[in-house]
């Protein structure tokens, strides 16, 4: 019984699920800009409002939404070219460090196509095939950071 029981505990401590539950999911890639953090934010918002293949869920068109990836810095989207993958990338640091810091940046926490491939980088969680992440960060820069780049008059450093 014990051994199942550690099988379990170790399961869960290893996979996506519970690393999006306790916020510990890592990076699959990371943009960094020389902004405050207000200034992209200000920007990423712009391109999504202004790009019909990017959207949003919002939490104010729903009667209820225990959807934590849209707040406390993580943000979560969808883009339709040429597949639908939905992201939550996440602003680096806190709003504390997001108060005195010239820069910023974000991170691709998860990715998922509508076939259910795709998952987080964590402690030994990390289901892309090579191909599939890259795939998906191509997607995720074509379609959304090189339009952030365009609408900040700056170039990302990328920083994994």
């Amino acid at each position: 019984m014990k051994a199942i029981i550690l099988i379990l505990v170790i399961g869960l401590t290893t996979s996506c699920g519970f690393l999006k539950l306790t916020g510990g999911a890592g990076s699959i890639k990371s943009y960094q800009y020389s902004v405050t953090k207000y200034e992209l934010e200000k920007a990423v918002n712009k391109v999504i409002e202004n790009n019909i293949s990017l959207y949003r869920p919002s939490l104010k068109n729903q009667p209820f939404s225990g959807d934590y990836y849209n707040k406390d810095g993580y943000v979560t989207l969808k883009i339709f070219q040429p597949d639908t993958v939905e992201y939550t990338f996440r602003y680096y640091n806190n709003e504390e460090y997001w108060k005195i810091s010239k820069s910023s940046g974000i991170f691709i926490a998860y990715a998922y196509n509508n076939k259910g491939q795709g998952g987080c980088e964590g402690y030994n969680s990390f289901r892309f095939k090579k191909r599939l992440r890259k795939e998906f960060t191509n997607e995720f820069e074509t379609e959304f950071i090189n339009k952030v780049d365009a609408e900040l008059g700056l170039k990302h450093i990328d920083t994994k």
